[in-house]
């Protein structure tokens, strides 16, 4: 006949159950009036298991306070076949071996040739986004420079400068010195230099479009006022949300 495995375990969760219930039924008289998903019920019926203490299959079987059964737990270390008793483990330290997950917080860094070269590329960036305002702000009079709106294009090469000044942030943040204040300052620049430089681009491209369907060959007055209106309102969304964006990284 065939031995069934873990057959003692189970008998004696069984007969935990059936003795408890038993003891519950006893108290409440076995009343027909008693439902069993009443919480005064389930409590008592906790207090008993708790209480049980017998002999079972698989040794005596008692719980506690957080209803874990308290057995014996005897660990075996083979080393060698000589008889001799040690004691202490074998590993690191002589502590006992790690049986659960070990959590380990490490913060990742940039390495030092990466932060050189963002640093680099994004300073070599912002000379140029210099150059170009300087060279729009010195040729502002011309008539080609007129026609192309000089104050969006100053507004534009600032948000590439406020985006490329990121960069340095992050590269700074990410390997020198880490802090939430460079970090702020990171997520600040990158939002304000890309919602300067694109809604300008867009202000830009509705201002060729009013241009270009104006289908009665009428003279089309676009000044730079209007045009900043709505980078005005791409500013705007970009500073309510810049709240969130601080409370998810404090």
């Amino acid at each position: 006949m065939k031995t069934i495995r873990g057959f003692d375990l189970r008998f004696d969760s069984v007969m935990s159950a059936a003795l408890a219930l038993n003891q519950t039924l006893q108290s409440w008289n076995y009343s027909d009036e008693m439902q069993l998903g009443n919480s005064s019920f389930k409590a008592e019926l906790m207090r008993n298991i708790l209480k049980l203490d017998f002999i079972g299959l698989s040794g005596r079987v008692v719980f506690d306070s957080n209803g874990d059964r308290t057995s014996v737990v005897m660990i075996y270390q083979l080393r060698t076949r000589n008889p001799t008793v040690h004691t202490g483990w074998l590993t690191a330290g002589g502590s006992p071996p790690v049986d659960a997950p070990e959590l380990l917080t490490r913060q990742l860094q940039l390495s030092r040739s990466g932060a050189i070269a963002i640093t680099s590329a994004s300073s070599i960036g912002i000379a140029v986004s210099i150059a170009t305002v300087a060279v729009n702000f010195h040729y502002r009079e011309l008539r080609l420079i007129k026609m192309s709106s000089p104050l969006v294009n100053n507004v534009i090469g600032a948000g590439c400068l406020m985006c490329y000044a990121s960069c340095i942030v992050m590269a700074v943040n990410s390997h020198w010195a880490v802090s939430t204040g460079l970090c702020w300052t990171q997520t600040a620049l990158l939002t304000i230099g890309y919602s300067a430089a694109f809604g300008a681009m867009l202000a830009k491209t509705w201002r060729v479009h009013r241009i270009f369907t104006n289908v009665k060959l009428r003279r089309v007055v676009s000044l730079a006022a209007g045009l900043l209106v709505g980078l005005f309102m791409f500013q705007s969304h970009s500073v309510a949300k810049r709240p969130l964006w601080r409370r998810g990284i404090t």
